[in-house]
């Protein structure tokens, strides 16, 4: 990432933005799938398919997916914007 916006000639503001739009992607995707873990988790406690420890295990795990592509799709909306600003800053279309 850079930090020095006076440096920000040398630096390859599409490729700055595809990362961001990887990681937006990757981001939801993680974010999708927590959430289908925690929806088959519940469905399986309901079946008494999971109970106890285990099933404590894999809500927090698929809590903890949905957290972490949650964040990634902020920050790679966040390298997106940047890019962006830094795009127009140097006065390109």
């Amino acid at each position: 990432m850079l930090h020095d916006p006076s440096r920000a000639r040398g630096v390859d503001l599409e490729a700055l933005r595809w990362n961001g739009l990887a990681m937006r992607a990757e981001g939801q995707n993680m974010a999708d799938h927590g959430r289908v873990m925690v929806e088959e988790a519940e469905v399986m406690v309901t079946r008494h398919q999971l109970q106890g420890q285990a099933a404590a295990d894999l809500l927090q795990a698929a809590q903890t997916m949905r957290e972490v592509g949650g964040h990634l799709t902020g920050n790679g909306q966040a390298m997106i914007d940047y890019a962006e600003r830094l795009r127009r800053s140097l006065g390109f279309p």
